[in-house]
């Protein structure tokens, strides 16, 4: 039940989002609203998958989309407006407004709290309001220039004045938004279009190397979101990494036919079967000083660890083997999940790692990779999310494993053990002893579901 009310309660948001935003394209009154808060199109689009994103993974609720985007909304606004500098709103300013008569009084509709007449949002709820003392006829009845637009001065219980943002409502203590950079954006889009081609380079050479042809070009660029594979070929063989010659046996067969039709006889066929490529001694260094791409290719693409960019820097970055960038890699976006509360994402991590470390016949890594998500998955308190403690599927897959290798008790326990004290257990719920029960009872085939409703009451009770 708890799942369904999860899954429903995100349709709901979404239908309540995308109203207020528009489905795909931007709706016409949130393009105004824009427009009024001095905001672009593309401030609009990066608000909306911004949200977007919170709501799918649960962060964000039906009951407070509308104060989260109102929230964002006044946030960037002001930021921009403000040109990221922070005023200091002198204290007789705020009192002046702050004293005026009971008729001039403005209260938010939505809550009722009272703001000043200059407010343009409620410092309460985040609702939009209509100032009633323009910002211009203040500053000419007052010397001061301090105070501008989009500012949010809160007004306290015992009529203490002091400057402040809705991000102060604990519903959004974290800053989702962050400070945004589009430049940033930008550069890391363009910063990924570039490695996709550089990536498709290198996949390219390997190919033509064990295979003398190009017959996969379309498949890699489309794997890398490279349109001109054409182009690409043509890259490498002005930049003197690939080469190609005719099939001497299949041109000579037609060479009489070519002279009979008048063809150039050095015009090269775009038929793989009649072409063969080869990688210059320029190519062949270049597919081994980039034999990286080979690895991330492999292991990473299209996976949950699927960040190019990333694995380029660290790889740059770091003198390390390949094999110790896996781990590099691994750990670095698996702290990016946990501190971004990704719970799933995190998890599957060390179904990835643990996939790696068996293609690489590593058996110690590979069986300690699978326990460490078992036992990290035995350890979250999931109250209040709906995951399960002990995932049927995967239960059964680990069972299916120790099975297979049919372990002594002995070995069991010390793989189970090494696993449990190499994790950092500080806020762990079970002791090793109890999380190594719990693998015991599993492989004796005890049911799923009821030891996931005996680890739902401890939970409950911790």
């Amino acid at each position: 039940m708890e799942n369904y009310d999860m899954i429903s309660d995100k349709d709901e948001a979404l239908t309540i989002f995308n109203e207020i935003t528009g489905l795909n394209d931007l709706s016409s009154s949130f393009r105004k609203t824009l427009v009024e808060l001095n905001l672009t199109e593309i401030d609009g689009y990066i608000i909306k998958l911004k949200l977007n994103d919170e709501i799918l993974s649960g962060k964000l609720t039906s009951d407070h989309v509308v104060d989260r985007l109102n929230f964002i909304l006044n946030k960037l606004s002001n930021e921009k407006s403000c040109e990221n500098h922070v005023y200091n709103n002198p204290r007789d300013i705020l009192l002046f407004l702050n004293n005026q008569e009971e008729d001039n009084k403005v209260v938010c509709s939505e809550c009722n709290q009272l703001l000043l007449s200059i407010d343009q949002y409620c410092s309460n709820c985040g609702s939009k309001c209509t100032p009633k003392l323009d910002i211009f006829d203040l500053l000419s009845s007052i010397n001061d220039s301090y105070i501008k637009p989009g500012d949010i001065i809160r007004v306290n219980m015992d009529h203490s004045i002091e400057k402040t943002t809705f991000e102060e409502n604990q519903i959004f203590k974290e800053n989702m938004m962050g400070a945004v950079n589009l430049e940033s954006l930008y550069d890391t889009q363009i910063k990924r279009n570039n490695l996709n081609k550089l990536f498709s380079e290198v996949l390219v050479l390997d190919h033509v190397q064990k295979q003398g042809n190009i017959s996969i070009i379309d498949a890699i660029c489309f794997r890398y979101d490279v349109d001109d594979s054409y182009m690409l070929v043509n890259n490498l063989i002005n930049n003197g990494l690939l080469e190609f010659k005719v099939n001497d046996t299949i041109y000579n067969k037609f060479r009489d036919v070519l002279a009979v039709l008048d063809i150039r006889t050095n015009k090269i066929s775009s038929d793989s079967s009649v072409n063969h490529y080869f990688l210059t001694r320029s190519g062949e260094k270049f597919l081994e000083e980039n034999s990286y791409v080979l690895l991330f290719d492999k292991y990473f693409k299209n996976s949950v660890a699927d960040d190019i960019v990333l694995f380029d820097e660290l790889y740059s970055n770091n003198k390390c083997s390949l094999d110790e960038l896996v781990g590099l890699f691994i750990n670095v976006k698996r702290l990016e999940f946990m501190e971004n509360n990704q719970l799933v994402e995190y998890l599957s991590t060390f179904d990835l790692e643990a996939y790696i470390y068996e293609s690489m016949d590593l058996f110690d890594k590979w069986i300690q990779t699978l326990f460490k998500k078992f036992i990290i998955s035995l350890n979250e308190n999931y109250s209040s999310k709906s995951l399960k403690p002990l995932d049927a599927e995967f239960c059964n897959y680990l069972v299916n494993v120790l099975k297979k290798e049919s372990l002594s008790l002995s070995n069991l326990k010390s793989y189970f053990f090494k696993s449990y004290d190499d994790l950092d257990g500080t806020s762990f719920i079970h002791d090793k002893e109890t999380c190594f029960n719990y693998l015991l009872r599993c492989f004796n085939g005890e049911d799923v579901s009821n030891m996931n409703f005996e680890l739902y009451g401890l939970y409950d009770d911790k």
